[in-house]
């Protein structure tokens, strides 16, 4: 089992790529414990309740046009953005975390005299927390697609999960899918996940797919009418 120094962490917040703004982050899960104690219990009996998602990040403010101020406060309040956290590095075939969120505090400035200015954000979730890969983090110019990838089955108690982060956009569209194969080379390629066909920067947490998929390998692919876009794809089977 390896061990992982927090060096290179991406954090990708709905169409912002914010890594290089960040130097702290913190994701917790959690369940409420709610209390099912009855008479005759010689011990208190707990039930577990409804689980949470918590995100807490720092780093160092900017402000102007396009950057971290603008794009927090673009953020701030808005429903079922995807978030995604990529502990390791930005790679494809990384591990990754994301989720729908709301993210519902910015504090744009705080610190002491003499000190770099700091923000931190809080953001909550508003589904599952999935635990997948990044499957494809790339700027791409022409139609095509990533790097394969044996993932795995999806059960028939599971669910795929899927989102993608278009962080930076120049063209007229890109449309994204998730595709399965029972084989590296796709020869019998499946698209299980459709994504908006985007004409901006955007962001988009796709419905989960429920199994069983016997497929194991995974890859996304990207069609492009225009000249640039970079595009992070995550993926999950739980």
């Amino acid at each position: 089992m390896s061990k992982y120094v927090l060096s290179d962490c991406g954090v990708y917040v709905a169409e912002y790529d914010l890594s290089g703004d960040h130097n702290a982050i913190s994701l917790t899960e959690s369940g409420a414990v709610l209390d099912a104690t009855t008479f005759g219990c010689s011990t208190r009996v707990n039930a577990g309740g409804l689980s949470d998602i918590a995100l807490t990040g720092e780093g160092y403010w900017e402000s102007g046009s396009g950057d971290l101020d603008a794009a927090l406060n673009d953020v701030l309040m808005v429903h079922d953005e995807l978030i995604t956290i990529a502990p390791q590095t930005t790679d494809a075939g990384d591990a990754a975390k994301f989720f729908k969120s709301l993210t519902s505090t910015y504090t744009p400035m705080t610190g002491s005299v003499g000190e770099l200015l700091k923000f931190n954000i809080g953001a909550s979730g508003r589904s599952v927390l999935a635990n997948g890969n990044i499957l494809a983090n790339e700027k791409v110019t022409v139609t095509g697609n990533g790097t394969a990838y044996e993932l795995g089955a999806v059960g028939a108690a599971e669910y795929l999960y899927g989102g993608v982060h278009v962080t930076a956009f120049d063209g007229t569209s890109i449309g994204l899918t998730i595709e399965s194969d029972d084989n590296e080379s796709f020869t019998s390629a499946t698209t299980r996940i459709t994504f908006t066909i985007a004409s901006d920067v955007t962001a988009e947490w796709a419905t989960p797919v429920s199994g069983a998929i016997t497929d194991t390998w995974w890859r996304a692919t990207w069609t492009v009418v225009g000249t640039s876009m970079d595009v992070v794809f995550v993926m999950a089977i739980q």
